[in-house]
């Protein structure tokens, strides 16, 4: 695959998307990260800089995974989610982006999002990735930090956004707490890969070579157990599947990528 897409493919890009090998299931996450090479080889962040830049000089118009597009394809629901968002807290936007990368999510809808005046993205990140991006993609409303605690200590986040991150947490679900405990007055979660099955699964990714060469430890929750853990103290709003057709299937159960809009429920 060329790292640039022109339009007459771009819908290629959802079955891209599918085209990662996946290994496991494993029996714990330590046990699926022995199999896998990790976040720590420099030619991701070096890949996911390069195509940042791409964007920032207009060479491409929009990035994912480090791979540069033409044209965007948007994600309705999260931009849904997000006017509604604004649209019940006086025209105000605060997004906490949990593993936002460069800030692909705010450089993807904010063109509907320019307008309103009270808008802030803050980008939460793995230290070295934070640094690049305060480096050199910080603006007066796009900002990054190394952690959750240090986000707080500036912004007053409305919203969390989690696109594509709690698959790669090694304990999502104490990070569900963490922001739980914090109480934004929306969540909103897409790109995240669920299972009909009742437990959660643990595997290994294999990201294609034209991307850059690399495996993770993933997982691939049960529908159920996340939706369960995402509703304390939350009341879903919005279940969503961006992509319509199922990544692959093991036994009798398809893999999909699953999204979803919940609202602080009333103290």
């Amino acid at each position: 695959m060329s790292q640039w897409l022109p339009p007459v493919i771009l819908l290629r890009y959802r079955r891209w998307r599918t085209k990662f090998r996946w290994e496991g299931p494993f029996s714990s996450w330590e046990d699926a990260s022995a199999h896998a090479t990790g976040y720590s080889d420099p030619r991701i962040l070096e890949r996911l800089l390069e195509s940042a830049r791409a964007v920032s000089t207009g060479a491409a118009t929009y990035e994912r995974d480090g791979v540069l597009f033409h044209r965007t394809e948007y994600s309705w629901p999260v931009v849904a989610g997000l006017m509604k968002a604004a649209a019940t807290d006086r025209k105000a936007l605060s997004v906490m982006d949990i593993g936002g990368s460069l800030g692909t999510s705010y450089v993807q809808n904010r063109r509907f999002l320019e307008d309103y005046k009270r808008l802030r993205w803050s980008v939460v990140e793995q230290p070295h990735i934070a640094q690049a991006g305060k480096a050199e993609f910080e603006d007066g409303r796009l900002h990054f930090y190394d952690s959750i605690e240090a986000c707080l200590k500036k912004e007053r986040p409305n919203v969390v956004l989690l696109s594509s991150v709690l698959s790669y947490l090694a304990d999502p679900y104490a990070l569900i707490r963490r922001i739980q405990e914090f109480g934004p007055a929306w969540i909103i979660v897409d790109l995240t890969l669920v299972h009909d099955g009742d437990k959660d699964k643990v595997m290994v990714q294999h990201v294609a070579k034209s991307i850059y060469e690399a495996s993770y430890p993933c997982w691939l929750f049960s529908y159920d157990a996340l939706d369960s853990a995402l509703r304390r103290s939350y009341t879903l709003v919005e279940a969503f599947e961006p992509f319509t057709d199922p990544v692959f299937s093991f036994g009798v159960q398809s893999l999909r990528f699953q999204g979803f809009i919940l609202r602080r429920s009333s103290r």
